[in-house]
């Protein structure tokens, strides 16, 4: 990565096969300027899971203040889930970040019919 930047994020999925986990993907325990975080919803389809729980929009607000990412330092990408984009977008907003350093990929698949 160039220069003083650094990258970081926040993966969520339902259950564990809906999410990259840090134990399949090696990338952030090899490089310094990645930090990633998995997350899955329904830990308790899970019992060892051992990472974060919770939805994605649930835990912004705790990175952001754990990581001490600022508005004016700091662009935010939201991809995912049109409610989890609507929902993160409005806590970084709270959090004083202005539209123009926040941008958005909506993308949602419905689920199968059985």
């Amino acid at each position: 990565m160039p220069g003083e930047h650094k990258l970081y994020c926040i993966q969520g999925g339902s259950r564990v096969g809906n999410s990259v986990t840090a134990k399949r993907w090696k990338i952030p325990a090899e490089v310094p300027w990645f930090k990633y975080i998995s997350t899955i919803s329904r830990p308790w389809e899970d019992p060892d899971w051992k990472g974060e729980t919770g939805r994605v929009d649930d835990l912004v607000c705790k990175y952001v203040a754990d990581w001490g990412l600022k508005p004016e330092e700091t662009t935010g990408y939201l991809c995912g889930h049109p409610n989890m984009v609507e929902n993160c977008r409005e806590i970084l907003q709270r959090a004083g970040w202005p539209n123009g350093s926040m941008f958005e990929e909506v993308y949602f698949q419905p689920a199968k019919e059985d």
